[in-house]
């Protein structure tokens, strides 16, 4: 195991709640994806292009938690979800690429001379 878990950890919740929570995770991810939709209208088709970009999110939502947790940020949940949200909203449309009819672009091989 590459990290030991702390002490405490959140237990899943109950499952009338867990639906709620997955409703509005579901429409908050949505919700990004036409807001990312309207400012970046094209998306990559290659998967080292496609994957850098939800790599870029992700990055953005580690930082936010390294903040808080050594840098003494005052916490946000708010901030952190909007990253998490970002992020997944990016696998989305990375996904949607791989499983649509469009094809996912090759890298081109280079001829060794």
């Amino acid at each position: 195991m590459i990290f030991e878990l702390p002490d405490q950890c959140y237990p899943r919740p109950n499952a009338r709640d867990e639906k709620h929570l997955r409703e509005t995770f579901a429409n908050a991810v949505m919700r990004e994806v036409s807001n990312a939709e309207r400012k970046f209208p094209l998306f990559p088709v290659r998967p080292v292009y496609m994957t850098a970009i939800v790599q870029e999110e992700c990055g953005e939502a580690v930082k936010e938690a390294i903040d808080i947790e050594f840098q003494h940020k005052p916490f946000s949940s708010v901030q952190l979800q909007t990253e998490l949200i970002q992020t997944a909203a990016m696998c989305y449309r990375a996904w949607l690429v791989l499983v649509s009819d469009f094809p996912v672009q090759q890298p081109k091989s280079k001829k060794k001379t």
